[in-house]
């Protein structure tokens, strides 16, 4: 074998070496969730006070080699998938936002592809939470009629009244969502055993009276008053007086089943 063959073959070996070297040179990568404590802890503590949840704020953190990853992918409740572009970047932090709409109001996981050897945390970082206006059934506003009560109602059996007085009202006709207030002071009266501390409405006219539906039962303590949209109801003709009536109004009480009527609140509603 003379020089110049040997020197072939060299140069052979040696771009054989490079290439591997730089194979060798290309990381490889790696799938990661998001931490499942990190998705309960925020969303929790926005559904369980009856919120609805409107957009998420997720973190990759510590990326020592090269940049966040460009995206992520949210599975939603529904079973829907999407992908998440990368936000913004804040030295070694991936930040990506995501929001939501009528069908996409929960997140059961999120998961990325990042380099092998990453340490890092995967993160749900913060939420926004809408929260509904507390409900107030003797709040005045634009275009309502609140009828204040404020009666006891419970078993004749125990000297309660089954129903209210008649109270004078004006209400004319038409459509109406009614809402109703109620009261019992479970904080000084505990563990009462009282399932039916219920009251409906009772619309006189002319020539007929009209119900709504009932309230709900009122929960245990220390809850101690519950307003509740019960549903519509509907007047030919004008109201003149109105009752509030006890659930089990001339049934049977084996409690007193005692609850405070406290108002009524009619919303017109709109064609």
């Amino acid at each position: 074998m003379n020089r110049f063959t040997l020197a072939i073959a060299g140069a052979l070996l040696a771009l054989v070496a490079f290439g591997a070297t730089t194979a060798s040179a290309v990381p490889t990568t790696i799938s990661i969730d998001a931490k499942q404590a990190s998705l309960d802890e925020h969303q929790d503590a926005c559904t369980d006070t009856g919120g609805t949840l409107t957009s998420w704020h997720f973190i990759i953190n510590q990326v020592r080699v090269g940049t966040p990853p460009a995206n992520i992918t949210v599975t939603w409740s529904n079973g829907d998938v999407e992908v998440v572009p990368l936000a913004m970047t804040s030295g070694p932090v991936g930040h990506y936002n995501v929001e939501g709409s009528a069908t996409h109001t929960l997140i059961t996981s999120a998961t990325a592809t990042i380099y092998d050897g990453w340490s890092g945390q995967f993160n749900l970082s913060s939420v926004e939470c809408a929260v509904a206006p507390e409900l107030d059934a003797c709040a005045e506003r634009e275009g309502r009629t609140v009828i204040e009560i404020n009666t006891l109602l419970g078993g004749s059996f125990f000297g309660l009244n089954e129903q209210s007085g008649i109270i004078p009202v004006m209400i004319a006709p038409g459509t109406y969502t009614v809402t109703l207030g109620s009261f019992d002071d479970h904080v000084n009266h505990p563990n009462q055993p009282q399932s039916f501390e219920q009251w409906f409405a009772r619309f006189i006219t002319a020539t007929t009276t009209v119900e709504s539906d009932e309230i709900s039962d009122l929960p245990p303590e220390p809850v101690v008053s519950l307003d509740e949209v019960v549903g519509e109801i509907e007047l030919t003709e004008t109201a003149t007086g109105l009752q509030a009536v006890h659930f089990l109004a001339g049934g049977a009480f084996t409690t007193p089943e005692s609850v405070t009527a406290t108002c009524v609140a009619l919303d017109p509603v709109l064609d």
